[in-house]
């Protein structure tokens, strides 16, 4: 009897073991390969996460450059309700003992990367019990977000151009906390902290954008003026003392010819001299936070002939005198006072309009509350009496559709009448109205384009150095190449 299967039995065995084994294989490559389609999931998931956080620390850095944008003027400023103000300060000074960030941000001396944002050097922002900028959604752009937040860093530029050397360390812009802030060279280094739309993933990110043009350059004439001057009307120019140098006074700085020989009642003189014009009963004396103490007057008028203390005058009073005071005909003279005044090419104009305190199509919001850079895009028609801008927070009125200013009007500040969208080159004179009648008076400087209209009429300018020194300057807020710095990820 044969005792063995069929071969066509043996074969069919066969078969059935090498589909169970194929069987195993293909549950075995199956279950690997989920296993690794679940790894490659979550890969990408923290990939995803990470990019998430990543995006909003970003979005954060975005944010908070408008938000300092928007506030700008107030930086840096010690006026009422700047952030360096001591009734309302948002800047306080970190100390070694803050160990967590901002503070944490910016590295100690003893750590052996001392630096520009030497960390007992800055100053982070604070509201309340909070470091974190307080980004409400006033710009339409930008909705409330919880996927970020921003903390920032104040470094005040201690910086000597003159002395500057890109090969001597020791000459490099380093951060400053000592004596009072007189310059808008800064930069913010901003802290952001991004999270995922889970909550599973946190990213840091920073970077550093400081005032890198040269902002706004303060006169030191009380008239600068592209136009000829033949000047008809009761005209008082009071000099900086030493605007020619020490001890040399400068009142009107002109890139044509100046004749206040004949037919007007002008006159130039220092401040001690146009105040002694009436008795101090007529002056105002205002003190400033710092204690500084200037008598304003604004009926006092300079002395038409220099035996009262006129340095240039007309001949009105006797002979005219053309004093040293007065600079026409310069070859040295800008070419562009926008561009002198601000450091932006007037083809760019458009950021110092955008960068103003405020813009107004005409002066009718223009007030003695009113400081900063204020651009108006129409005509500046004042009435009588009028007051602009303040001996503590003085104004850079910018009237670009020209202006008129009425009787018994003052302003403390810098009048720039300019037409930005015309090259000087291009203008015609006479096109710019330019009218300051019956008694008007500013405090500081005016500087005018060449279509700007002679100088007719009845007014004085006054060179205050006082007011000059405190007015917020331009402050135009760009990164700095190199400054970004991922500081952590974690999911």
């Amino acid at each position: 009897m044969n005792k063995h299967k069929p071969l066509s039995q043996q074969h069919g065995s066969a078969i059935m073991l090498t589909v169970l084994i194929m069987l195993i294989m293909m549950t075995l490559m199956l279950f690997f390969n989920g296993r690794v389609t679940l790894f490659e999931q979550a890969v990408s998931g923290n990939d995803r996460r990470a990019k998430l956080s990543h995006h909003a620390a970003e979005a954060g850095i975005s944010h908070a450059v408008r938000y300092l944008n928007e506030n700008k003027e107030l930086l840096i400023s010690e006026n009422a309700g700047g952030w360096l103000a001591d009734a309302s300060s948002h800047w306080t000074q970190c100390t070694a003992d803050h160990t967590g960030l901002p503070c944490a941000a910016a590295p100690l001396d003893a750590d052996g990367r001392s630096g520009s944002f030497t960390r007992e050097n800055v100053y982070f922002y604070e509201f309340g019990e909070s470091t974190t900028l307080p980004m409400t959604p006033t710009i339409d752009e930008f909705a409330a977000n919880d996927d970020y937040q921003v903390q920032a860093l104040l470094c005040v530029v201690d910086f000597d151009p003159d002395t500057f050397d890109v090969a001597d360390p020791a000459t490099y812009a380093e951060c400053d906390t000592n004596g009072t802030v007189e310059d808008p060279t800064m930069a913010v280094k901003l802290i952001a902290t991004g999270w995922s739309d889970d909550g599973s993933s946190e990213a840091i990110v920073e970077e550093v954008y400081a005032s890198v043009l040269p902002g706004t350059n303060a006169p030191h004439v009380p008239l600068m003026t592209t136009s000829a001057i033949d000047p008809q009307g009761t005209i008082s120019i009071i000099a900086n003392p030493n605007g020619g140098g020490l001890g040399v006074p400068a009142s009107i700085w002109a890139k044509n010819a100046v004749d206040i020989e004949d037919g007007a009642s002008t006159s130039t003189c220092e401040y001690e001299d146009f105040l002694n014009d009436r008795a101090s009963s007529f002056w105002t004396t205002h003190t400033f936070p710092d204690g500084e103490t200037v008598a304003f007057c604004d009926s006092c008028k300079c002395p038409d002939k220099e035996a009262d203390g006129a340095l240039s005058h007309s001949n009105v009073a006797g002979e005219s005198r053309e004093y040293v005071d007065i600079l026409d005909n310069d070859t040295n003279y800008p070419d562009d006072l926008f561009e002198y005044y601000f450091g932006v090419p007037r083809s760019a104009y458009e950021t110092v309009r955008e960068s103003a305190a405020a813009v107004y199509p005409n002066c009718s919001s223009v007030g003695a509350g009113t400081g900063g850079i204020t651009w108006i895009d129409g005509l500046c028609d004042m009435p009588s009496n009028s007051v602009i801008g303040s001996p503590d927070n003085p104004i850079v009125l910018v009237a670009t559709g020209g202006l008129d200013f009425n009787a018994n009007s003052v302003l403390y500040g810098v009048l720039l009448i300019v037409n930005p969208k015309v090259a000087p080159d291009e203008q015609e004179a006479g096109s710019i109205q330019a009218k300051m009648n019956g008694g008007v008076t500013v405090y500081g400087a005016v500087m005018t384009d060449p279509g700007g209209d002679p100088y007719n009429g009845n007014f004085t300018i006054a060179y205050n150095e006082a007011v000059l020194k405190r007015i917020q300057k331009l402050t135009l807020l760009g990164a700095l190449p190199g400054s970004w710095s991922d500081l952590v990820t974690s999911r």
